[in-house]
C-alpha cells in the first residue's frame, strides 16, 4: 500500500500543466494551488504565449481562459489537440454564454468551468 502512496506522490509531481490566463491576479492564485498539491506548472498571461509554450513543451493538462483576445481558449484547445490528442484541456471562462462549453466540449475538451469558482481541497 505504501508503494503506491509514494508512486501517486512522485507521479503527480511530475504531472505538468500550462495554465492560461490574462487575468494575473488569478492566474497567481490558481498557479499557488497547483503548486502546493506538487504540480508542475507553466503559465502563460496570453493565447500567443501559450502557443509558444506548446510548440517548446509537452504538457499533461492544459487550463486555459476561453476569453483573450486574438488567440483565445479555443484556438489554444485546437492546436493542443493537433500537437497531441492524448492532451487534456480545462476550458475556464466568466461568460455564461454556453455555446462556448459547447463548442469547447466539441473539440474534445475534458472539462469547462464557471468563473467564479470555489476551490476545494
Amino acid at each position: 500500500m505504501a508503494n503506491a502512496i509514494e508512486f501517486q506522490k512522485a507521479k503527480q509531481r511530475n504531472y505538468t500543466i500550462l495554465l492560461v490566463e490574462d487575468n494575473s491576479h488569478l492566474l497567481k492564485v490558481i498557479y499557488d494551488i497547483l503548486k502546493s498539491k506538487g504540480y508542475q506548472v507553466t503559465t502563460a498571461t496570453s493565447g500567443e504565449k501559450a502557443v509558444e509554450a506548446l510548440n517548446t513543451n509537452d504538457f499533461d493538462l492544459v487550463i486555459t481562459d476561453i476569453n483573450m483576445g486574438k488567440v483565445n481558449g479555443i484556438s489554444i484547445l485546437k492546436k493542443v489537440k493537433e500537437l497531441n490528442h492524448e492532451t487534456m484541456v480545462i476550458i475556464m471562462t466568466g461568460s455564461l454564454d454556453v455555446n462556448f462549453g459547447i463548442e469547447a466540449l466539441r473539440l474534445d475538451a475534458a472539462d469547462y468551468i464557471l468563473k467564479p469558482f470555489n476551490v476545494a481541497n
